[in-house]
């Protein structure tokens, strides 16, 4: 069975329902949103286990849901200050208002960590082209800064790795994952897998738009576990002080995945993720982050 996916990564889903800010109606608009997506994309995903520090989730990551309570549709993010949330372009156009979740693992279960922040802010990159998908970058402006035992930001590339391509390097994606329990049970829970970043010619054959100045390519290695419509989200290395570093974000995959058989997971094809050294002084400038040298 083929899944068409030509479009971005993050899907606008829609939901109808009042408007209402309030935590119920918020987790009843994300949990129509997620059922409805649940065969829209697939890819091969790691349980996460172990993260950083002993942590069983990226401390950075949130959960953006778009005009909550009325035509909601789902996004993931990062932290990348207390009051400043990175995200793409495509999920932002149209958004009136946010809700940002943070300092949460599954989106079923309030957990005490949890933190809900909102927004009705947000900067779309000036030069973002949806039929291409270009400049696919957004900042969401936080109604307030938000800090917790369980929410950390995440760092960002530094100057001198501008003119670093990340070929054949392996990197982590972590990103909301729909996982379904059994036929009646489906869950949205954090998870990761680890990616290789591929060459740039070599994602030129895939995508014949794909410019590696502005893009990146990575794809999932097959594993133990096979889990369906995903978020894909967040790309990041570990650089060797040890400190993990967000060096893109997932803006749209390839125009037909074949459905895994079993036993057999990953599309093994790859996704293109915005290329953030591309983009440092574009961040810089709309959310005061110091980018180092």
């Amino acid at each position: 069975m083929a899944i068409t996916r030509n479009e971005p990564l993050f899907q606008g889903v829609e939901v109808s329902g009042k408007s209402n800010h309030s935590n119920a109606g918020m987790k009843t608009a994300i949990a129509l949103s997620l059922i409805l997506v649940v065969a829209a994309q697939a890819v091969h995903w790691a349980k996460m286990q172990s993260y950083r520090n002993g942590n069983t989730r990226p401390l950075y990551q949130v959960m953006i849901v778009i005009n909550p309570g009325l035509q909601s549709a789902i996004c993931g993010g990062s932290l990348i200050k207390q009051d400043k949330v990175l995200t793409l372009a495509h999920c932002c156009l149209g958004g009136t208002s946010f809700a940002v979740y943070l300092g949460t693992n599954n989106r079923d279960n309030s957990e005490i960590t949890q933190k809900v922040v909102g927004s009705e802010r947000a900067t779309i990159h000036e030069r973002y082209n949806a039929s291409s998908n270009a400049n696919d970058l957004c900042i969401i402006h936080l109604d307030r800064e938000v800090r917790g035992q369980d929410i950390t930001t995440i760092r960002l590339p530094s100057r001198s790795q501008v003119a670093v391509t990340f070929e054949r390097q392996k990197a982590l994606v972590s990103g909301w994952n729909l996982t379904k329990i059994d036929e009646n049970i489906t869950k949205v829970i954090m998870l990761q897998a680890e990616v290789t970043i591929i060459l740039n010619n070599v994602c030129k054959k895939v995508y014949p738009q794909f410019t590696g100045t502005e893009t990146l390519c990575a794809y999932a290695s097959r594993g133990d576990d096979c889990d369906y419509g995903h978020i894909p989200g967040m790309l990041t290395i570990f650089e060797f002080d040890g400190v993990e570093t967000q060096i893109g974000i997932g803006s749209y995959g390839p125009p037909e995945i074949e459905e895994a058989a079993a036993g057999d997971c990953g599309s093994r094809l790859p996704d293109v993720y915005v290329r953030l050294t591309e983009y440092l002084d574009w961040i810089e400038k709309w959310t005061g982050v110091t980018i180092r040298p």
